[in-house]
């Protein structure tokens, strides 16, 4: 009986195992971030202290229980899929933009974002638009990352010309 070949190539090593995790904790990490605006823009309106308190709440419990373990898987399948090929990867132009601005965002927004959060909780007054502009700012910044890492723009970078055989 004769075998037919498969149609995956060897030789990819760990990649597909790493992509597919890494895909979803992108998706979760954007629409939980997309989710963080919503209810911060829902924290002006809120009608009473009770309403508003509630609402902090519940985006806190989005922060602790998506927002951040979702960038923290993507940034560990991430790293894991850098550090198997790290010299061929780090020649990439798109990919040190991309790792530039997960630098940048990440703990930039971890600080602001916690900052506001921690200032809205405790300043029942406080109408929360620091938080709404934060969150929007943390999902422009998340979706321009996602768009580089999956398009690839060459940032100038001819590969055959910088790297010939």
């Amino acid at each position: 009986m004769m075998s037919t070949p498969s149609p995956r190539q060897g030789g990819r090593g760990l990649r597909p195992a790493l992509l597919l995790p890494k895909m979803l904790a992108v998706g979760l990490l954007l629409g939980s971030l997309a989710g963080g605006v919503v209810l911060a823009a829902a924290l002006p309106q809120a009608a009473d202290a009770n309403q508003r308190r509630w609402t902090l709440l519940l985006l806190q419990r989005l922060f602790d229980w998506l927002i951040i373990p979702s960038s923290a898987a993507a940034v560990l399948f991430g790293a894991l899929l850098f550090f198997q090929h790290p010299r061929v990867f780090w020649r990439l132009r798109w990919l040190r933009v991309k790792l530039l601005l997960v630098a940048l965002a990440l703990p930039g927004a971890h600080l602001y974002l916690s900052h506001q959060m921690a200032s809205q909780l405790n300043d029942g007054n406080a109408r929360g638009r620091g938080l709404l502009w934060g969150l929007a700012a943390m999902l422009a910044a998340a979706i321009l990352i996602a768009v580089i890492g999956r398009h690839k723009p060459r940032f100038g970078q001819n590969w055959a010309k910088d790297y010939p055989r």
